[in-house]
């Protein structure tokens, strides 16, 4: 290392003094500059990286914690819904034989899902109550589907479970006709 800065101190003695101060200002002026960059963006990229961590985490902390209201706020709603009288009437009967008695039925169960269901979140795209007698109430247009989903793995798990059961995301709808 000593060689090769006696090389370069000669090197730089054996030219003009022309050329002489143009080297010692490039040395003087560039070299501190590009030590200053050099400084200024290690210490500037460790800022950023320090916000954008803490910009994530708190991003990560505020969508938690709108997915917990909305859970919590699904099972206000379903237990507002499992306990409401009116419908609790309805889904303790037997099945209405006559059709016209099941539409009027279904009239009055519709309108009080909907009610619900418009007293919560935008969110809920729609409730949906299965009777053990067979009836299908609904809160909003779609058309349930048309077989007997007391049979289906989901509905009998959900009957067979003493706790609120939980069903991850997937593509359409367990009870209504969408497209997939």
């Amino acid at each position: 290392m000593g060689d090769l800065i006696m090389t370069l101190v000669n090197w730089i003695g054996n030219r003009s003094l022309h050329t002489r101060l143009i080297i010692y200002f490039v040395i003087v002026a560039i070299v501190p500059i590009l030590i200053v960059g050099f400084v200024s963006y290690t210490l500037s990229m460790k800022i950023i990286k320090e916000r954008a961590m803490q910009f994530s985490q708190q991003m990560v902390d505020q969508v938690a914690g709108e997915i917990d209201n909305l859970l919590l706020d699904t099972y206000k709603v379903s237990t507002m819904v499992a306990e409401d009288p009116t419908i609790q009437q309805v889904l303790r009967q037997p099945m209405e034989t006559n059709v016209s008695k099941r539409y009027s039925t279904d009239l009055t169960l519709d309108p009080r899902l909907t009610y619900i269901q418009s007293s919560y979140r935008d969110e809920f795209f729609g409730f949906y109550v299965l009777a053990d007698n067979g009836g299908k109430y609904k809160s909003n247009f779609y058309t349930v589907k048309n077989y007997d989903l007391r049979y289906s793995d989901w509905y009998l798990k959900i009957i067979n479970s003493k706790d609120p059961v939980w069903f991850g995301t997937h593509v359409g709808s367990f009870a209504v006709e969408t497209v997939d």
